[in-house]
């Protein structure tokens, strides 16, 4: 869906979103507009200023509050200030990679990228300037309180954003990649993920967190109880990968390419290089994770890395 005047959804007077395959959240303060995220570059960006005179003819673009660095996110960040000269907030360790977006690549692939990986979808087109670190409360107006939540786990120091609207008191979360949608979870199965033990952490934080509306930026908006079913099934996904990789490793000892493959073919995916690089990324994550946790071991024979279950380990939810 093109982030057009027609995908534009109103939550309350001054709160709304554009409906995109990574949403766009809009902010109407009085002194002008707010994004939360952005779109992932030129193009989204062209589409957002083109909807935004639309739908707010007498409103200037403020700034963009972008909730981490992945480029379906941020990616447009450049094009937005160039085209505007709004300013671009991020969290601190997020914006390293807004300004530099070739480490995210490297942090993919471990290494070098080569150069199937230097593409919109893993990589930003443009490096873009942060002119200032999200606070805990970005936004000061007399329209809406915006507070910033931290919710790491899928990305370094990834926030949502938290809008209470002044005009009837609705409050929208933007929880960002903190859950994700049930068309998503079908869809990835294993979403990526840096740290699956914070990333539960983050999900209790958005099931306490009080709200009329909650917007996961892939997936539909919710109320406080299909948040909470939500966020129970991403917590329940995170507890069956762990259990998944110990019953592998419980086979035999797997390096984790080996494993890699072992788990595609369990879910019956027939991976290309997206699904290759970040499910392989996620799942060295879960290791590392697991590793911390006493689940699992590693050793290194014959020089290969192979990672096995830790002894007398029964489970991930005992652990």
């Amino acid at each position: 869906m093109a982030l057009e005047a027609q995908s534009f959804c109103r939550f309350s007077p001054h709160i709304g979103f554009f409906r995109h395959r990574t949403n766009v959240g809009v902010i109407e303060a009085e002194a002008g507009l707010y994004l939360v995220d952005c779109g992932e570059g030129d193009t989204d960006g062209a589409e957002l200023l083109t909807a935004l005179k639309t739908l707010f003819p007498q409103k200037k673009l403020i700034a963009v509050l972008n909730t981490h660095g992945h480029p379906d996110h941020s990616g447009a960040s450049w094009y937005l200030r160039e085209h505007t000269g709004c300013s671009i907030l991020a969290p601190k360790k997020e914006s390293i990679f807004i300004e530099n977006p070739d480490l995210l690549t490297v942090i993919y692939w471990g290494g070098r990228p080569f150069r199937e990986l230097r593409q919109p979808v893993f990589e930003a087109q443009h490096p873009c300037t942060v002119d200032g670190t999200l606070s805990d409360q970005p936004v000061d107006d007399a329209a809406v309180d915006v507070r910033c939540i931290p919710l790491p786990g899928h990305f370094y120091d990834q926030v949502g954003i938290l809008v209470k609207d002044k005009a009837n008191g609705h409050r929208v979360f933007f929880v960002a990649d903190a859950f994700f949608g049930i068309s998503i979870l079908r869809k990835y199965w294993i979403p990526y993920m840096q740290d699956e033990a914070l990333f539960r952490e983050s999900v209790q934080r958005i099931e306490k967190t009080p709200a009329d509306t909650y917007l996961p930026a892939h997936g539909e908006p919710s109320g406080r109880e299909t948040m909470q079913a939500l966020a129970e099934l991403n917590t329940i996904i995170t507890y069956e990968t762990e259990d998944l990789i110990l019953k592998l490793l419980k086979k035999q000892p797997l390096t984790q390419e080996e494993l890699l493959k072992e788990v595609a073919d369990y879910a019956g995916i027939r991976m290309k290089l997206g699904q290759v690089i970040l499910i392989g990324c996620t799942l060295r994550a879960y290791l590392s994770c697991m590793y911390n946790r006493g689940l699992v071991v590693f050793e290194v024979t014959d020089n290969r890395l192979l990672w096995k279950p830790a002894p007398g380990s029964s489970g991930p939810l005992s652990s």
